[in-house]
């Protein structure tokens, strides 16, 4: 009997849901529609882990809605996601929910990793606006000696006639 319940935890994934909603939608009706999808997601077996609700975005490009009444153009929305775990089996259920769902411009479903296992690469963005001073340059010796300002005077007019 554990091996079936390990088995099932195993099945179990995180996903993750982004989507845009319909920007002609009332601002107080977003979290009703982002409500629903979470009510999708939750009779699917779905339990969620994290979401942000749905805020207004100008999208980079427009975005074509095919619809049974024609196709709706749309160059904002209300962006959101849903973080939840699930098997793979109900994700079939999930995906024809937001296909059907008219209010739904454009959604993506992902499988995701938990936030605290994910481990962000360092890429040394602070090594790249460090100085170079402390590096020795080759040719030149590593102890440099004080230069008065006549001696520089005498260098730089020396290359300005050259």
């Amino acid at each position: 009997m554990e091996e079936k319940t390990t088995t099932q935890k195993e099945s179990v994934r995180l996903y993750e849901l982004g989507f845009i909603l319909n920007p002609q939608i009332e601002e107080a009706r977003v979290g009703e529609e982002a409500a629903k999808i979470k009510a999708v997601i939750e009779s699917a077996g779905g339990v969620i882990v994290a979401e942000e609700l749905p805020k207004y975005r100008a999208l980079s490009y427009t975005m074509i809605k095919r619809l049974v009444s024609g196709n709706k153009r749309v160059s904002s929305g209300y962006f959101g996601w849903v973080k939840f775990e699930s098997e793979a089996d109900a994700l079939s259920s999930i995906d024809v929910a937001a296909k059907n769902n008219e209010n739904i411009i454009r959604y993506i479903m992902i499988k995701t990793v938990k936030d605290s296992m994910y481990v962000q690469r360092s890429y040394g963005v602070r090594k790249m606006f460090q100085s170079n001073a402390s590096k020795p340059i080759e040719g030149v010796p590593a102890e440099r000696k004080a230069v008065s300002d006549e001696e520089l005077d005498k260098s730089i007019e020396k290359l300005v006639a050259e």
